[in-house]
C-alpha cells in the first residue's frame, strides 16, 4: 500500500537579471549563504550563466508533491558558478527597494482557491434554491389561506340563529338572535375544554353539550356583523401583523352551522 507523502518544497517562479535592481556583480557575487533546498528545475543545482542573475522562489506546502498553499517566498542568487545562493542582505535590500509587493503567484495556491470557489458555490446553489422553496411555499400558503378566509366569510355571510362561531382565544359563542346587522351572542365560560381536543365529528356532537352544560353561565354580547367580517384576516401575512394586537383575541377560527 503506497504511502502520501506531504511536506514543503520550493519552486523558482521568475528570475531577473541583477540589473533590474541595481546590483553589481561584485555585489551578487559576494558573500552569500549556499541554497541547500531541492531545485525543481535542476537536480544537481548547476546551470551555466554568464551573468549572476536574481530567482524568486516560492515556498509550498504539498500532499503527493501536488501544490497545496504557499507557505512564503524568498529570493536567491543564481552566480557565475551556476550555483544557487541565498541571496545576501544587500542585494535583498536593493530588490524589496524595486519590489513593494513580494505575492507568491495565484496558481501555487489554486486548490484552496478553487475549494473556496466550490464551497461559495454550493452554499450559493443551495441557498437560492431554499429561498426558491421558501418563496413557493409562501404563495401556497398565502393561496390557501386566501381560499380558506373566503369561504369563512362565505358561512358568516350566510350565519343563523344557531349558529355557533369559533373564536382564537375567545373559545365559542352560539347566535342566539340575529336582529337587522346586529348578532346576539351567547359565550361559553373560559377554561371549557370539552371542546377543544376533540376531532371535528366529536366536537359537533359536544358542542350542543357545552352549551347546555353551562348555560346558565353563559356570557351574553352583542357585535355588529360588520365588525364580525372584519376578524377574518384576508391573508396569512394580515393574520401575521395582528397577531401582537389586541384584536387577535378575536380573530374567528371557524363558523358551525349546528342542526
Amino acid at each position: 500500500m503506497s504511502k502520501i507523502g506531504f511536506g514543503t518544497r520550493n519552486l523558482r517562479v521568475k528570475t531577473y537579471p541583477i540589473s533590474d535592481f541595481d546590483i553589481t556583480e561584485d555585489e551578487a557575487e559576494s558573500f552569500a549563504i549556499k541554497f541547500d533546498g531541492f531545485d525543481i528545475w535542476n537536480s544537481n543545482k548547476k546551470i551555466n550563466i554568464e551573468t549572476p542573475q536574481i530567482e524568486k522562489r516560492v515556498k509550498y506546502f504539498h500532499i503527493s508533491f501536488i501544490p497545496i498553499f504557499s507557505t512564503g517566498t524568498f529570493w536567491t542568487t543564481r552566480k557565475k558558478d551556476g550555483l544557487l545562493y541565498l541571496t545576501n542582505e544587500k542585494c535583498e535590500r536593493k530588490i524589496l527597494k524595486k519590489i513593494k509587493k513580494n505575492r507568491s503567484p495565484f496558481y501555487i495556491n489554486l486548490i484552496p482557491i478553487l475549494a473556496s470557489l466550490f464551497v461559495i458555490g454550493l452554499i450559493s446553489y443551495f441557498s437560492f434554491g431554499f429561498i426558491q422553496h421558501k418563496i413557493r411555499g409562501n404563495k401556497l400558503t398565502e393561496q390557501l389561506w386566501e381560499k380558506s378566509s373566503s369561504q369563512l366569510i362565505d358561512k358568516i355571510n350566510k350565519i343563523k340563529k344557531g349558529s355557533v362561531i369559533e373564536f382564537e382565544k375567545k373559545g365559542f359563542a352560539k347566535v342566539i338572535k340575529k336582529e337587522n346587522d346586529i348578532l346576539h351572542l351567547a359565550y361559553l365560560p373560559d377554561n371549557v375544554d370539552e371542546i377543544l381536543f376533540f376531532s371535528l365529528k366529536n366536537r359537533m356532537k359536544n358542542i350542543p353539550k357545552a352549551f347546555k352544560k353551562y348555560e346558565s353561565t353563559l356570557i351574553k354580547k352583542s357585535i355588529d356583523y360588520k365588525d364580525l367580517i372584519t376578524m377574518v384576516p384576508k391573508n396569512h401575512s394580515e393574520k401575521s401583523e395582528w397577531y401582537d394586537d389586541a384584536i387577535k383575541n378575536n380573530l374567528i377560527v371557524e363558523v358551525y352551522d349546528l342542526k
